[in-house]
């Protein structure tokens, strides 16, 4: 299920009910309506449930995420959304040589991953680079760059299968400070080899959500992903462990 609306100091309100409100600066509320209205959008409907993303990170928070009812702190979401934007501003760029928000599928026997690319850039040699953006609140921590590269080479791979001409790939990480010495730019390999692994473990971990949501048991336990729960979702969880 997705969220279902925000908690303000204590206060639980839906969406609707939180937005039907017409005075969001006066009293408790310090958020003006229009940033309210995008957390909301952006946190509202429904998301592939076998994304290369939802497969590279902890599948019990997808697991439970698709049962558990929960509220946003707007605050805390509001950095997120910080970075949606900045990919709908990339989105909304008219630039010959880009081609922006691609969606590639891959159907597998029982199921497909899904995937949107942030752009294509359509090399002058010929082919075409798959380019990712990523918009941290601060420098990513080394530990998370592994998945950002399997993220890109799980693209790559899915264009290639959808008839792209992929030749290259990069990954772009811009922190919200807006330090440009902090913006760091990668190239990503596309060797064969390390894309068929890629595919493999992706793949892997999208059966293993799958056969948990047919059989109604939790996926394993990741403790890493742990500090980036919801409350709701972290409760859940425990009585799992």
């Amino acid at each position: 299920m997705p969220a279902i609306g925000f908690n303000c100091n204590g206060q639980k309100l839906d969406f609707t009910a939180c937005l039907a409100q017409e005075y969001h600066l006066e009293g408790n509320c310090i958020l003006p309506y229009p940033l309210l209205a995008l957390v909301a959008e952006h946190n509202q409907g429904s998301h592939a449930i076998y994304s290369v993303t939802t497969c590279l990170y902890c599948l019990r928070k997808a697991y439970f995420s698709s049962y558990v009812n929960y509220y946003l702190d707007a605050g805390q979401s509001l950095q997120a959304t910080y970075g949606t934007c900045l990919h709908k501003a990339i989105e909304d760029c008219s630039l010959n040589r880009w081609e922006k928000e691609i969606r590639v599928k891959l159907p597998l026997d029982k199921f497909e991953i899904s995937g949107i690319i942030d752009a294509m850039l359509e090399l002058e040699g010929g082919g075409r680079a798959v380019v990712d953006f990523k918009f941290p609140a601060e420098p990513k921590r080394e530990e998370y760059l592994d998945d950002y590269v399997k993220q890109i080479q799980m693209y790559s791979y899915m264009a290639r299968e959808s008839g792209y001409d992929v030749r290259k790939a990069y990954l772009l990480i811009m922190p919200t400070s807006h330090k440009l010495n902090q913006i760091q730019q990668y190239e990503i390999s596309l060797e064969e080899e390390e894309l068929q692994e890629t595919y493999e473990y992706i793949k892997e971990r999208a059966e293993l959500l799958y056969r948990a949501y047919e059989q109604q048991q939790p996926p394993p336990y990741y403790e890493r992903d742990c500090k980036f729960c919801r409350e709701e979702i972290k409760s859940v969880c425990q009585q799992y462990r």
